[in-house]
């Protein structure tokens, strides 16, 4: 892979990645480890997982890629090198932390969601990205615990869980004076109520 041609995405825009690529015979299996040529599927996607780390940017795919680690195919081989190619096209990419110009500490956030687009659940995939004072902070990309009936529900249940992160993300800015545990018990307590209610945006 060290001389591989970079890639200007961490997925093609249309992957189609399904467990209905996985090898199912005998014949399939030796496909697979004959294209494999002694790579590793799980080795990849771990090192691939360290790399969300810094690189939010790759959190969806690898995401994606990860949950065939079970009985991988040749398509989910070739997207964990799609990623890998990604990454070395992308290695001058940092992620800044810090202000960066911005007066005052606000906390600013985006979310994202696509609608029905896993092939095996139809689950949507929701993610988000809040910064304070210009420095990146936390980032998510997760599927959705239900199946969304339109790209609406979708998109709301993502604000939603972006939300409850915003929340619990302004608390920790603002109290400084209690413990650790008695944050951590009270951020809990709140964030399962919140769970439970989506319609408190």
């Amino acid at each position: 892979m060290s001389k591989c041609a970079a890639q200007a995405t961490p997925l093609p825009v249309k992957h189609g990645l399904s467990i209905s690529q996985s090898p199912i015979t005998e014949e399939d299996h030796h496909k697979y480890i004959s294209f494999a040529g002694g790579l590793r599927y799980l080795e990849i996607v771990g090192s691939l997982l360290y790399a969300t780390q810094t690189r939010p940017d790759i959190q969806f795919s690898v995401s994606l890629i990860s949950q065939f680690g079970g009985n991988p195919g040749i398509p989910h081989l070739q997207a964990s090198k799609h990623i890998l190619r990604y990454l070395k096209g992308t290695a001058h990419f940092v992620l800044k932390m810090g202000r960066t110009g911005r007066h005052g500490i606000d906390l600013v956030g985006w979310t994202d969601s696509d609608w029905a687009q896993d092939p095996d659940s139809r689950c949507s995939i929701g993610g988000f990205l809040p910064d304070v004072a210009g420095g990146v902070v936390s980032w998510q990309s997760k599927k959705q615990p239900t199946v969304a009936l339109s790209t609406v529900e979708a998109e709301y249940m993502a604000a939603a869980n972006a939300t409850n992160t915003s929340y619990e993300i302004n608390e920790v800015a603002t109290v400084r004076t209690c413990c650790n545990d008695c944050v951590s018990s009270e951020f809990n307590s709140c964030l399962q109520h919140r769970t439970l209610l989506c319609g408190f945006i």
